[in-house]
C-alpha cells in the first residue's frame, strides 16, 4: 500500500486564494488506475463527480473524507446510492485537522 502527497502553490486572484489541483489529481490516478483499489478523496468538491463516477465504474472503491459544509451533495447522494462508495465526515476531528486561526 502506498500514497503520494501533492502540494502546489497557492495561485493568488483577486477574489481569494484558489489551487486548482482538480485536473492535475484526476490525471494522477489514472497513471495507476489499473494498480488501484481504492481511491481516495480528501475533498467535498463536486468538480470531482465524474471522476468519482467513472472510478466507480471501473469496479473502484471511493472514499470521500470532507467536512459536512463542504461536502457537495451531489458527491453525498452518489455515496450513499452506490455500493463501494461512501463518504466520511471529518467534523469529529476538526480541532485536531484545523490550523489555529491568525490573530
Amino acid at each position: 500500500m502506498g500514497y503520494n502527497v501533492t502540494t502546489k502553490p497557492l495561485k493568488y486572484m483577486t477574489s481569494g486564494t484558489k489551487c486548482d489541483m482538480d485536473v492535475d489529481l484526476v490525471v494522477s490516478v489514472y497513471e495507476y488506475i489499473d494498480s488501484l483499489d481504492t481511491i481516495v478523496l480528501f475533498s467535498g468538491d463536486s468538480d470531482y463527480l465524474s471522476a468519482i463516477t467513472k472510478f466507480h465504474s471501473l469496479g473502484k472503491q471511493v472514499i470521500i473524507y470532507s467536512f459536512a459544509e463542504y461536502l457537495a451533495w451531489e458527491l453525498k447522494a452518489f455515496a450513499i446510492k452506490n455500493p463501494r462508495c461512501r463518504y466520511v465526515e471529518l467534523d469529529p476531528l476538526r480541532s485536531e485537522l484545523e490550523l489555529p486561526k491568525s490573530p
